[in-house]
């Protein structure tokens, strides 16, 4: 792409997924945290905060440092309901569940498999991206029967969660973790670290530029990302050799719908 070549990128650095995770010394934190939930074979965790802050790369980071021989690893995106999640959880496990099997049969066949990975020494993570959309008293239901399965053998299940807000009902567990937002420091860092990924050293937006992006994106990285990279589209039409503030507002104007969090992922 034209733009790309004029501001010397490999590819589009603020694109989701291009550049999987920046390691920010506040979510290295968090990310040890869940990490250490794990290894000390807490049945349950959290991870909480407002849409946009990133959280399903920190739970898919975490997830990658996990894996290790003698440890599963299952992962269910934004679940819709109790058999979504069931389904989700076997196939992870090695098991497709037929259809029209009802939820309480599925959640025997969840429960059968949790036991034998039990009995082989083998640990279970389960790990949910996005549970806004579990509003049911049986979804805390099978949640609570995987976490049974769990408390019979230290370390052998653990449930890890991430999501917007604890939208089945308020938090029991005390191993709830909150991500906040960036501050500008760490809003400099990540669109720095982001540009290098894609082969830029050379700082790209100004100092009061990256002030104003932090300060209209509110620290949320999934809106740094979308405008800063309508920032280098911009920018790059204009043939500027750097981001200043005003290109920021005007972009920031133009799309105010898009940044609200309220219509955002996580």
């Amino acid at each position: 792409m034209i733009w790309l070549r004029h501001w010397d990128l490999r590819f589009d650095p603020f694109r989701p997924g291009a550049v999987p995770f920046i390691a920010l010394r506040e979510h290295e934190e968090v990310i040890a945290r869940l990490v250490h939930l794990v290894e000390n074979g807490e049945r349950r965790g959290e991870l909480r905060g407002v849409p946009e802050l990133g959280k399903s790369v920190i739970l898919h980071e975490s997830l990658r440092r996990l894996r290790r021989p003698g440890r599963r690893l299952c992962l269910v995106r934004r679940p819709f309901d109790e058999n979504a999640i069931i389904r989700g959880f076997a196939l992870g496990l090695g098991q497709r569940l037929e259809p029209g099997v009802r939820p309480s049969e599925g959640l025997g066949h969840l429960v059968d498999l949790l036991r034998i990975h039990r009995a082989q020494g083998v640990g279970v993570v389960l790990a949910i991206d996005g549970d806004d959309l579990m509003a049911w008293e049986s979804d805390r239901t099978i949640l609570e029967r995987i976490e049974a399965v769990g408390s019979q053998s230290v370390g052998a299940v653990t449930v890890l969660i991430s999501g917007r807000s604890n939208s089945i009902e308020q938090s029991r567990w005390p191993l709830e973790l909150r991500l906040e937002r960036l501050t500008r420091r760490m809003t400099e860092t990540y669109l720095a670290e982001k540009l290098q990924a894609a082969g830029r050293f050379v700082p790209v937006f100004s100092d009061r530029a990256i002030l104003r992006l932090h300060a209209v994106a509110e620290g949320l990285p999934g809106v740094i990302d979308r405008l800063a990279g309508l920032a280098l589209k911009a920018g790059a039409l204009d043939q500027r050799t750097r981001i200043p503030e005003e290109l920021i507002s005007g972009i920031a104007q133009a799309s105010s719908a898009m940044i609200d969090p309220m219509t955002a992922p996580n």
